[in-house]
């Protein structure tokens, strides 16, 4: 059972491109689960990581930063690996590029560890 949760900025049951946003969410979820058991991190601390980034029309994800951590630096890093080490992602649809209206878009990801 992890005591870790992901949550993501975007809503992917209430976007037109959930099914895209589902994909992104799964893939980076997945990432920070085999980080965590890969490397067996003590599950001793709480807290949480927030990190932002541009998820680009191309997949790529670019400005990642952490803009809120109080589980410590190793910890911190395992979440950006995971964003990074997931991307890049598939290529926005045409029709998602129109609607955004704009090449990127904005995200934020909360991991939690409790």
């Amino acid at each position: 059972m992890h005591r870790q949760a992901l949550v993501p900025s975007l809503d992917v049951m209430s976007t037109p491109f959930g099914a895209y946003d589902e994909a992104i969410y799964e893939a980076v979820a997945q990432h920070w689960w085999d980080l965590l058991d890969s490397r067996q991190f003590a599950s001793d601390r709480t807290g949480k990581v927030c990190v932002y980034f541009h998820l680009n029309y191309d997949g790529s994800v670019t400005d990642l930063e952490i803009r809120d951590n109080t589980v410590g630096d190793l910890l911190g890093l395992v979440c950006r690996d995971a964003i990074e080490g997931s991307a890049p992602f598939a290529p926005w649809p045409s029709d998602m590029r129109r609607m955004v209206g704009r090449n990127y878009r904005e995200i934020t990801f909360t991991f939690y560890y409790y």
